[in-house]
Formats: structure tokens, C-alpha cells, sequence
């Protein structure tokens, strides 16, 4: 678990959320295309950028933020041009 340096010591980050309290808009676009994610299932093809950018009435470029979070978290992978949702990590 993170902690920051100011904080008292046992105190977690809460992961995404800054201090002050407010919700990035790409944070809320990844909440929301993680609940999609369970909807396709595993291997499941996520819809084009520019349709979740209208869906969720952001710009691309907040949807490519919250899809790269996805990626580095194993919860998406790229497959040719699309975008898959990736099966459960090996240990």
C-alpha cells in the first residue's frame, strides 16, 4: 500500500483521488468503463474511443487516459486496432 510522505504514518492514499477531494474526469470515465468491462466479459471488444468519448461526453484524450490506467492495471489489452478486456493475470 502507498503513503505519502506528509501523512501520518499508517494513513493509505486513496487510490486516484487527491486530496482534495475532487474526482478527475478521467477517473470517472475508467469507473465507469470498468463496469462496461464486466458487461463484455473476458475477451469482450471495447467500443472505438471516439464512441466512449461521446458516450461519456469527454474528449478522446480523457478516454485514452482512463484506457492507458486500464492497460497498465492488466484489465485491457490491445489486439490489432481494438481493444480486448484480458483474462485474469497467471501467477
Amino acid at each position: 500500500m502507498d503513503y505519502l510522505m506528509d501523512q501520518a504514518p499508517g494513513a493509505p492514499i486513496r487510490s486516484g483521488i487527491p486530496e482534495h477531494g475532487r474526482i478527475p474526469k478521467y477517473y470517472a470515465v475508467k469507473v465507469q468503463v470498468a463496469s462496461l468491462l464486466d458487461e463484455l466479459g473476458e475477451g469482450g471488444l471495447l467500443p472505438p474511443e471516439r464512441d466512449l468519448a461521446v458516450r461519456f461526453e469527454v474528449s478522446r484524450e480523457t478516454v485514452r487516459q482512463a484506457l492507458r490506467d486500464l492497460l497498465l492495471e492488466g484489465r485491457l489489452r490491445r489486439l490489432g486496432r481494438g481493444t480486448v478486456v484480458a483474462g485474469p493475470k497467471l501467477e
